[in-house]
């Protein structure tokens, strides 16, 4: 008996492929149980029968005549048919697929890719769930709850991860959500060693705490046993999610992310002390001391504020201005001690965070927004990681820019007590930076470029080396002072001993040999 198969047209009746004819069908006997087809050539009459679509018999014969490449070339957009109910594979990968099985002779014969791809999206059409129009009328399917490797992820599994976790990063993206929800809400798991794991996601209808309370009380109803009671919540600075984290998690430490507190201050600026900020480097420099408080230990960040505001200089409107500036800075973040600030001191302080590895900010978690695709895919990825964890993986590693940054903070931070208040908040300083808001590529909290000019003047009684200079001509001169300014600038950013000696040796080298590169080795970065 010859072979045969059914395959659907494209309103999704059964078609009849029978000894390299396709056959629609015509009618069907429901008391026989006979169904009756005929030829898919127009003026053809081809026929045939089959009994309970079984055995199907050539009824009558064919006048059309179809060559070998035309009979392949129909088998070859069936197959892409079935391809496309049978597989969720990009239309463009089934085409290739196709193309590969095949001979150029048969694929010459095929629409081009484009309507090709067209066919293929029309068979799944069908196939896929409209849009609802209210979150009540939500129905996902069974294949819709289970992720890539075929397991469900429509429960709570992760509960015994997130458990192990001291530290978690709450998040929120916006850009991934349908139209029916606000936001993506996820909790990263953090590790002291630098894993971030992303291990819970909820869609949000809106930014309220009642929406962040529920989920995070379906998490601790839900855990299966498993304690979840973080110590420490990294976290926007968000009212809502402030209060939901504490209602249901009252002994845990909630700190905000110092990323967003310095593009918190850069948005308060007026545009015209944003555009003293890029040009004055006093001004530059007292913004800057404003974004290195959290650094200072939170009792002495009120005094630290006060000398920021006194040793400031200027006068006429940029002093209104900065003087409005200054007072949204202390009743949101400084307070006094009669008139606490909206955000405690604790909350948005990374003093401690600094000496014990944890992040400073939630640019890993918002790094891991951006980099959002498919859930299922990315939930696959975060098991294999935290497998590869186990193991004894190194997780990614940072850029040689971002260590030097956390290891001069680290040095600058765990020598606070030896170090005089202001010199400290003018260290922090160098090491600050607007972030995203800075022209070019500024990732992260980074000081990508430290001006190293006039520092010996402001910090002269903190040189470290004083060498002894011959006697030299002007030029050389101008390149000692330089030399100077730039150990000063060694210390203030933090740099160890054995960092200031090699630098020491390499400027005195530059120095001997009055190049044009010395001279711009001294004004330019510091890295």
């Amino acid at each position: 008996m010859s072979n045969y198969s059914y395959e659907l047209t494209q309103r999704k009746q059964k078609k009849l492929n029978f000894e390299g004819k396709l056959y629609t069908l015509n009618k069907v006997n429901k008391t026989t149980e006979v169904e009756y087809w005929r030829c898919g050539e127009r003026q053809c009459g081809g026929r045939a029968t089959t009994a309970n679509y079984c055995n199907p018999i050539t009824t009558k014969p064919h006048s059309c005549i179809l060559s070998a490449i035309e009979l392949k070339t129909k088998e070859v957009t069936a197959q892409l048919k079935r391809c496309a109910l049978e597989s969720s594979v990009a239309p463009s990968s089934i085409i290739a697929q196709a193309k590969s099985q095949f001979p150029s002779d048969v694929m010459q014969g095929l629409p081009t890719d484009d309507t090709l791809e067209r066919t293929i999206r029309k068979q799944r059409q069908p196939l896929c769930m409209k849009n609802p129009k209210t979150r009540a009328k939500i129905n996902l399917t069974e294949g819709q709850t289970k992720d890539a490797s075929g397991q469900y992820m429509f429960l709570f599994k992760d509960s015994m991860e997130l458990s192990l976790y001291d530290v978690w990063a709450i998040d929120g993206t916006f850009d991934v959500v349908p139209q029916l929800y606000t936001q993506l809400m996820t909790i990263h798991g953090i590790t002291r060693d630098g894993f971030v794991f992303p291990l819970v996601y909820a869609l949000l209808p809106d930014k309220t705490a009642a929406s962040y309370t529920y989920v995070l009380d379906q998490l601790i109803n839900n855990s299966l046993g498993w304690v979840l009671r973080p110590e420490m919540v990294l976290m926007d600075f968000e009212h809502a999610e402030i209060k939901a984290v504490h209602d249901n998690f009252p002994d845990a430490i909630m700190q905000g992310c110092h990323f967003h507190y310095t593009q918190a201050l850069f948005r308060h600026l007026t545009p015209k002390l944003k555009k003293l900020y890029e040009q004055d480097l006093t001004m530059a420099l007292t913004i800057k001391k404003v974004f290195g408080l959290p650094f200072v230990q939170p009792d002495d960040v009120r005094m630290a504020f006060r000398e920021v505001k006194a040793e400031c200089t200027f006068k006429g409107e940029t002093k209104l201005e900065l003087d409005d500036f200054f007072a949204y800075v202390q009743k949101t973040y400084t307070g006094t001690v009669y008139d606490p600030p909206m955000f405690p001191i604790l909350f948005c302080n990374v003093h401690q965070r600094v000496l014990d590895n944890i992040p400073r900010t939630n640019n890993a978690v918002e790094a891991w927004n951006r980099r959002f695709g498919i859930l299922a895919e990315k939930k696959r990825n975060v098991e294999v990681r935290l497998k590869q964890r186990l193991a004894g993986a190194s997780p990614n590693a940072k850029r040689a820019q971002q260590k030097r940054l956390d290891q001069r903070l680290y040095n600058l931070v765990s020598n606070y007590s030896n170090t005089e208040l202001n010199d400290f908040v003018v260290g922090i300083a160098y090491n600050m930076s607007t972030g995203k808001l800075r022209k070019g590529r500024a990732e992260l909290n980074d000081s990508a470029n430290v001006d190293v000019s006039d520092l010996a003047t402001q910090s002269s009684e903190i040189v470290i080396h004083n060498p002894e200079i011959p006697s030299c001509s002007t030029k050389q001169a101008h390149f000692a002072k330089a030399y100077s300014s730039a150990l000063v600038t060694n210390k203030l950013l933090g740099l160890e001993d054995p960092e200031i000696n090699e630098r020491r040796q390499f400027l005195q080298i530059l120095f001997q040999k009055e190049t044009k590169f010395c001279k711009k080795y001294f004004y330019g970065s510091i890295e």
